[in-house]
């Protein structure tokens, strides 16, 4: 099966070109307020995402904004498609906070290829 990621914007250049590179799809997506792509809400496996990573502020609204990471990432996990957000190392344990009622994975920007290497188990 061909493997895809799904990002949003402000994901590292560099490491989208290496994934690319190595035969890995990238496909951009929008969190509903920048239009960067497909809307992230409406994924569902025919897609055939193999994963997404995003900046963590890229799913988090401004305080009182009514649309929030519940409605930006129900789909994605719905669809069991793993998410990778990244966040500074000493940040993790405050994100882990803001989002305890999800299933994501907290990266360092310096960690974000390795972890995908191993996730999407490509060399």
């Amino acid at each position: 099966m061909v493997k895809r990621i799904g990002y949003l914007n402000g994901i590292d250049s560099v490491v989208l070109t290496r994934l690319s590179v190595m035969g890995v799809g990238t496909l951009p997506f929008s969190n509903g307020w920048d239009d960067h792509g497909k809307y992230i809400a409406h994924i569902t496996p025919a897609d055939g995402i193999s994963a997404i990573i995003a900046p963590f502020h890229k799913i988090m609204a401004s305080p009182g904004d009514p649309v929030g990471p519940s409605d930006v990432l129900t789909s994605v996990l719905e669809s069991e498609i793993p998410v990778i957000l990244v966040v500074p190392k000493e940040l993790h344990g405050r994100a882990r906070k803001m989002l305890s009622d999800k299933n994501v994975q907290f990266v360092a920007p310096v960690d974000l290829m390795d972890a995908l290497i191993k996730l999407l188990k490509i060399k």
